[in-house]
């Protein structure tokens, strides 16, 4: 027997005993649909009650956590969502480690999951990121007298030199951290530009967006 689809209007087979209308799930879910809106209408698919029994159905849990799964994968593909300093929520940190050295950060999280050893933890252990990560947050609310609990100064051994600033997302990655911890270890800016292989002009202006060098234009008011 030969049926025509109420949904789409596609013909497909179906024995004559059968009251199937349909020719797909996805169509089947539609007339579902739609009964629903003519029975009650639209407010009917938005009710609490009908969220909490779709929230608590263990079928729209696990579809739930398929379509986030395939949600984080595709957002992880964008370059400013990929882990990495490059990052629109990237802030400047200046660290300092257990020998008093100071180490530029932008993205405080990536940085340790970079210097994972240092900090004696897997550069897989998220656990271990956020809370080191939220260590260095209690000791920049320290440092600006907004900590409520006990003064915090260090986490894992090591330090802040300051509270952290704003970071230009145009100017978070790599290259510009790298930048920055050179000039922090003491070299020129000649010294940096060939070491990076980056423009001398561009070195500057990284210094100065960092505010570790003051303006040209500053220096001549």
């Amino acid at each position: 027997m030969i049926t025509k689809c109420i949904i789409c209007g596609k013909e497909f087979k179906s024995s004559p005993s059968d009251k199937v209308v349909t020719c797909s799930p996805e169509c089947r879910s539609e007339r579902a649909k739609r009964a629903i809106l003519e029975r009650g209408g639209a407010d009917i698919l938005h009710t609490p009650e009908v969220r909490k029994k779709i929230k608590e159905n263990p079928n729209m849990k696990d579809r739930m956590k398929k379509l986030q799964t395939i949600g984080m994968t595709a957002s992880m593909e964008l370059p400013g969502s990929q882990k990495g300093v490059q990052n629109r929520t990237g802030k400047l940190w200046i660290l300092i480690d257990p020998s008093g050295n100071k180490h530029v950060a932008i993205n405080l999280a990536q940085f340790i999951r970079d210097n994972s050893k240092s900090f004696g933890i897997n550069p897989d252990d998220e656990k271990s990121i956020h809370n080191i990560s939220s260590g260095f947050r209690v000791i920049q609310k320290t440092m600006l007298g907004k900590n409520k609990g006990r003064p915090v100064y260090h986490c894992r051994e090591w330090g802040l030199e300051c509270p952290s600033v704003d970071f230009p997302e145009e100017y978070s990655s790599y290259e510009v951290q790298d930048i920055l911890n050179l000039w922090i270890s003491g070299l020129s800016i000649e010294e940096i530009s060939k070491e990076t292989k980056s423009n001398i002009s561009f070195v500057k202006n990284v210094l100065e967006v960092a505010n570790f060098i003051k303006r040209e234009e500053d220096e001549n008011e």
